[in-house]
């Protein structure tokens, strides 16, 4: 982002010279720390006793399959960078700097909490990073903060359930012939992600909850098909 070569430290913004290339080793944007899915399937027992259940409780109840996955994630690190740049116009990616009077953590979010208090006519007033936490580098040296994760900051993380009901029945006009019928809920919990507006300092909506909801609303879809 900054430069290909060597950085002396006149120009480093940070106090030491960097060899090229070292400034932006940093933490991939796709790393994401944590990530555990859970997943189950249960054969329902309604309809399997032929001495509780008649035939056409059997047949309208029975052979029920249940299925469920749950994620919960961490988010990614933030890649803060600036909207101009002061070391080289010509410069594609500009980083800020460090504020040297800044000392809290640079997430502000009320509470700590991605989403708290959060609501469609106010979420572009409520931000989540702190935009005095970051300055401007001086004219003709390059910005010192790292290429992401600036005050290990990270974007929000999420969790997620579906479930699935399916049921399957035989056809018979061939032996493996059977209409498979299937009912999804997505979302389940209906929990929305929330999003920064924008990482880049200098912008207007710096660091702000985007209005815009990251993953999918709760769904529903009901499918079948024939299997031969």
């Amino acid at each position: 982002f900054r430069t290909g070569y060597a950085i002396p430290a006149a120009y480093s913004n940070t106090g030491h010279a960097w060899a090229p290339d070292r400034i932006e080793r940093s933490v991939s944007t796709s790393n994401q720390p944590q990530h555990v899915a859970v997943t189950g399937v249960w054969e329902l027992p309604f309809g399997r006793s032929i001495a509780n259940s008649s035939e056409w409780q059997r047949a309208i109840f029975g052979g029920f399959r249940f299925s469920t996955i749950f994620q919960a994630y961490s988010g990614s690190p933030l890649p803060v960078t600036g909207a101009s740049c002061n070391a080289n116009p010509a410069q594609s990616t500009c980083m800020p700097s460090y504020s040297g009077t800044f000392s809290p953590n640079a997430n502000v979010m009320p509470n700590g909490h991605w989403g708290r208090g959060v609501t469609r006519t106010n979420y572009n007033t409520i931000s989540f990073i702190n935009s005095a936490a970051f300055v401007y580098a001086p004219a003709y040296t390059f910005g010192n903060l790292p290429r992401t994760a600036p005050y290990n900051l990270y974007s929000p993380g999420n969790y997620d359930v579906d479930i699935s009901l399916r049921r399957a029945f035989a056809l018979h006009f061939t032996e493996s012939a059977r209409l498979s019928l299937q009912a999804d809920l997505y979302n389940v919990t209906n929990h929305t992600q929330f999003t920064v507006a924008s990482p880049i300092y200098g912008n207007a909506s710096f660091g702000q909850v985007s209005g815009t909801q990251a993953n999918t609303r709760r769904s529903a879809q009901l499918s079948g098909r024939i299997e031969f």
